[in-house]
C-alpha cells in the first residue's frame, strides 16, 4: 500500500509542476507582449514581481518532484534503504504543498493575463480546474499532512534519513560557498526538529500543516542549491541559487509585513531570472547575503 501511495502521490506531484509550469509560459507569454501605462509588463515591477513568485513556486515544485522520482528508484531498483525512509515522507510532503501551490499559482497566471484569462478560448481556466484535483486525489491536505507527520514522522522514523539526505546533497555542491550551504542545513535540522516536537503528541496535530510545509521549503531551497551548483560546473549559471535564496527569504526566515526590503536587489534578482544570460556564481552570492 505504501509503495503504490509513493507512485501516486509522486504522480500528483508530477501533474501539479506540469500545471503549474505551462500556466507559467503562458504568464512569460503575456508578461513580455501585453502592453500597460504604455509599457510591457515586464517592465512594470509589480507585474515582474509577481512573475518571480510564480517561478520561484514553479522551480521549488520541479526540484521536489525529480528529488521524490529519484528517491523511489533507488529505493525500488537498488534497495536502498535511506531512499525508501526518505520517500516514504518527500512523496506526502511534496504532494500537500504543490497540489496546493499549483491552485494558487494557475489563479496568479489567470490574473497576469487580465479578464480575458476567464474566458475558454484560453487554457487559464482548464489549468486552474485541473490544479485543484491534485489536493483532493489520494488524500485531502489534512489527510496528507497527517500522513507525513505522524505516520511517515512519528511512527516510521523518516526524518532523520530525510534529514541526513539533503545535507548529503548539500555536501555535493562543493563549488557552492560553505557559509551558504550551512544556512540551509541549520533550516533543513529545524524544519525536522519542528516535525519531529509536532508528531510527538496528539495535542500538536493543529500544526502537521505547518510543519509539512516547513520541510518543503527548506528541501527545495537546499535541493536548488545542490542543482544549481551541478549546473554551474556543466555550463556556467548559477540562477537556481537565486530561487534558493528567494525561498529562503520568503518562506524560511522571519519576516516584518511592516518593513520594506530592498526594491534594488529585488530588482536586480528579477533582471537575472527574467533575462536569458547565464548567472555568475559571483552575481548569486552577491545578491544572497544571508
Amino acid at each position: 500500500m505504501t509503495d503504490m501511495l509513493n507512485w501516486s502521490r509522486l504522480s500528483n506531484g508530477v501533474k501539479s509542476t506540469a500545471i503549474m509550469r505551462r500556466a507559467l509560459h503562458d504568464a512569460n507569454a503575456v508578461l513580455r507582449s501585453r502592453v500597460a501605462f504604455g509599457k510591457t509588463l515586464d517592465q512594470l515591477p509589480l507585474a515582474r514581481r509577481q512573475m518571480m513568485k510564480m517561478m520561484v513556486t514553479s522551480e521549488q515544485a520541479l526540484s521536489m518532484s525529480f528529488f521524490a522520482a529519484d528517491l523511489i528508484e533507488r529505493a525500488e531498483t537498488r534497495g536502498d534503504e535511506d531512499a525508501a525512509l526518505t520517500a516514504r515522507l518527500a512523496t506526502p510532503v511534496l504532494k500537500f504543498r504543490a497540489t496546493r501551490d499549483a491552485r494558487k499559482m494557475t489563479g496568479d497566471a489567470m490574473e497576469m493575463r487580465g479578464g480575458c484569462g476567464y474566458i475558454e478560448e484560453f487554457v487559464n481556466p482548464r489549468l486552474v480546474r485541473d490544479a485543484h484535483l491534485g489536493s483532493i486525489w489520494e488524500g485531502t491536505s489534512n489527510i496528507v499532512a497527517i500522513d507525513a507527520i505522524q505516520r511517515a514522522v512519528g511512527r516510521n522514523g523518516c526524518g532523520g534519513a530525510y534529514q541526513a539526505t539533503l545535507h548529503r546533497r548539500l555536501d555535493e555542491a562543493i563549488n557552492v560557498p560553505a557559509w551558504f550551504r550551512d544556512v540551509l542545513r541549520g533550516y533543513v535540522d529545524r524544519s525536522v526538529e519542528f516535525a519531529v516536537q509536532v508528531a510527538k503528541t496528539s495535542e500538536r496535530e493543529v500544526h502537521c500543516r505547518e510543519a509539512v510545509t516547513n520541510l518543503y521549503h527548506a528541501a527545495s531551497a537546499a535541493l536548488l542549491t545542490w542543482e544549481g551548483g551541478r549546473i554551474y560546473a556543466m555550463r556556467g549559471d548559477a540562477r537556481r541559487l537565486l530561487f534558493a535564496r528567494l525561498v529562503v527569504e520568503h518562506e524560511l526566515r522571519p519576516h516584518d509585513p511592516l518593513v520594506s526590503g530592498d526594491a534594488r536587489v529585488e530588482s536586480r534578482i528579477a533582471d537575472l531570472l527574467l533575462g536569458d544570460a547565464p548567472v555568475s556564481m559571483a552575481d548569486a552570492m552577491e545578491l544572497t547575503p544571508m
